[in-house]
């Protein structure tokens, strides 16, 4: 089974620098866009791999609040621990957090991470979508969604008369799943105990006949002959079951 990943957020809250508010409005539109995956630097979010969503936007407090232009605003929902998400975002997304905090005071020695960490903040709870799973696993169920409408859709415009009962569609778009490898999941490692355990039992029980065997002999006092060895019934019986064991 997969492991479930645990979600975080981040949010960071800059003001703008004066009359920069409407440039920065336009540099989003331009290269981020909203929800637009031909949008070019859309596409470098979709390439960090942990990031669930991210929303990039400019906020005016009603009334103005303490910065008249306005605040820059960035909402980040992501798998596993805050400072690696951050330190893969600033790295892939460096060139557009470049152009847009330059708009927000940042000197150009500080870096884009201890920028973000100096106007981050805390908020009280946030929004997670799908709980306990990780950006890949929703990716993978996207994509096997897709392929059974596709599967769907096909068998209703080629050949819906073979197919008109649940069991038959269903037993089919298992097997086109499975094809894909939408079904395959990572195996969880056997324990060592399941794995070895019968190999175990097995040897230490000829290592108990064989030490039984021994003190039978040391017993006698001799080995005995073939013969007489239905003369000894423990020994007899304890040959027996090293005869099995190591048959088996």
């Amino acid at each position: 089974m997969l492991t479930a990943m645990r979600h975080n957020q981040l949010t960071m809250i800059a003001p703008l620098d004066k009359d920069r508010r409407a440039a920065v409005e336009a540099d989003l539109e331009t290269h981020i866009g909203y929800q637009r995956a031909d949008k070019p630097d859309h596409i470098l979010l979709k390439d960090i791999a942990e990031l669930h969503f991210l929303s990039i936007f400019t906020f005016v407090p009603q009334g103005g609040g303490r910065n008249p232009e306005g605040y820059l605003v960035i909402e980040a929902s992501f798998d596993g621990p805050v400072d690696n998400f951050l330190a893969n975002f600033t790295r892939k997304f460096a060139q557009p957090l470049d152009l847009i905090f330059a708009s927000c005071g940042r000197p150009p020695s500080e870096s884009l991470t201890l920028f973000i960490g100096r106007h981050g903040y805390k908020p009280a709870c946030f929004y997670v979508s799908c709980p306990g799973m990780s950006r890949p696993q929703i990716d993978n169920e996207h994509r096997l969604v897709e392929r059974l409408q596709f599967e769907t859709d096909r068998l209703a415009r080629q050949d819906a008369g073979a197919y008109r009962d649940c069991e038959t569609v269903i037993d089919h778009m298992y097997k086109v799943a499975k094809r894909k490898g939408f079904l395959t999941a990572a195996q969880a490692p056997a324990p060592f105990l399941v794995k070895y355990g019968q190999q175990l039992v097995e040897g230490l029980g000829v290592l108990i006949l064989m030490i039984l065997l021994a003190a039978g002999v040391l017993w006698i006092g001799h080995w005995p002959r073939l013969q007489a060895i239905a003369r000894h019934p423990l020994l007899a019986a304890v040959l027996g079951f090293a005869a099995v064991a190591l048959a088996s």
